[in-house]
C-alpha cells in the first residue's frame, strides 16, 4: 500500500488517494437492536470517471482494533470497481458483477462481494452520500451458493434477519458464520416446480390488493421471449429483486408452515 498518500488529521473522514480514486472515510457508531456497532465508512470519490456509481463500504470495527487504525482492505475493492468500469463491467444492485477471493477484507469465511441497493446509514444525515451509489455487501461461500439456486433476494433476507436490521444491515462483519445453510432450504418449491427465470432487477410486490409486477426499461423484450419459449400448460417463474420502495420481505426457510415477513417496523 505504499503507493497511496495517506493523511491522518485529527478528526474524520480520513482521505485517501487511491489511484484516480479519493476514498474519505469515517469513524462513527450504529446503534441497533444487537447493540452499538462500532464501524469505519468508506465512500469513493470519482468512480464517475469510468462510469460507475460510487461505492459504500461499511466495516465493523473489531474490539482490538483502534478507532485510527482503520483497515486498508477496501481499497482493493475500489480499485477493483474501478478497473471494471474501465473495462465496461458497471456494478448494479441485482449482483451482475462479484468479485470472489477467499479470506475478503482479511475475515475468515467471507469470499464473495456483491453491492446492493443505496440504504441510509445512522448517523448521516439525507443527502449526505451521493443519490447515485451501491453498497458493498460479502458474502460467505454457502450464502453465495444458495444465492445461485434459490436468488441473491432469499440470501440478502435472511442476512438482513440475522442482524435484525432491513433490508440488509450496512456493516460488513468480517467475523461472522454463515447467516442461512443450503440444509435450510430443503424442500423449497423453488427447486421442486418452479426453476426461476433470472432477469436483472425484475421485481414483484404487493400492495393493497394488487401484485405488481416492474419490468425494468430495456428488458421488456427479454420477458416476452421467456412467456413465448413456455406453453400454456407450463408454470414459469421469475427470480424477484426487492423493489427500492419496499417496507417489507417474506422469508422462508425448512420447516416453516406459514408466510414470515420481516420489516423495518
Amino acid at each position: 500500500m505504499s503507493s497511496e498518500e495517506v493523511t491522518l488529521p485529527q478528526t474524520w473522514p480520513v482521505s485517501i488517494s487511491c489511484g484516480e480514486l479519493k476514498i474519505h472515510i469515517w469513524h462513527h457508531t450504529i446503534s441497533g437492536y444487537v447493540g452499538q456497532i462500532d464501524c469505519w465508512t468508506y465512500l469513493s470519490e470519482g468512480m464517475r470517471k469510468v462510469n460507475q456509481p460510487e461505492l459504500v463500504i461499511t466495516l465493523r470495527r473489531r474490539p482490538s482494533e483502534p478507532e485510527h487504525e482503520y483497515s486498508l482492505e477496501p481499497l482493493e475493492w475500489f480499485k477493483m470497481v474501478y478497473l471494471w468500469g474501465q473495462e465496461g463491467r458497471i456494478i448494479d444492485a441485482y449482483h451482475t458483477h462479484e468479485g470472489q477471493s477467499e479470506h475478503w477484507l482479511g475475515s475468515k469465511n467471507l469470499e464473495v462481494i456483491t453491492h446492493g441497493m443505496p440504504i441510509p446509514i445512522p448517523g448521516f444525515g439525507p443527502g449526505f452520500f451521493p443519490p447515485h451509489r451501491f453498497h458493498g455487501i460479502a458474502l460467505t461461500r454457502e450464502e453465495a451458493n444458495i444465492a445461485k439456486v434459490f436468488g441473491y433476494t432469499r440470501v440478502i433476507g435472511h442476512y438482513g434477519i440475522s442482524q435484525r436490521w432491513f433490508p440488509y444491515c450496512p456493516w460488513i462483519d468480517r467475523d461472522r458464520d454463515d447467516c442461512i445453510s443450503m440444509a435450510q432450504m430443503e424442500n423449497s418449491m423453488r427447486s421442486r416446480e418452479f426453476p426461476c427465470k433470472t432477469i436483472r432487477g425484475l421485481s414483484a410486490r404487493w400492495e393493497g390488493d394488487y401484485i405488481i409486477l416492474t419490468i425494468p426499461l430495456g428488458k421488456e423484450q427479454e420477458v416476452k421471449a421467456v412467456v413465448k419459449q413456455t406453453s400454456p400448460e407450463e408454470a414459469w417463474a421469475f427470480d424477484s429483486s426487492l423493489h427500492p420502495n419496499a417496507d417489507s420481505c417474506p422469508y422462508w426457510q425448512a420447516g416453516q408452515s406459514q408466510m414470515s415477513v420481516f420489516s423495518a417496523w
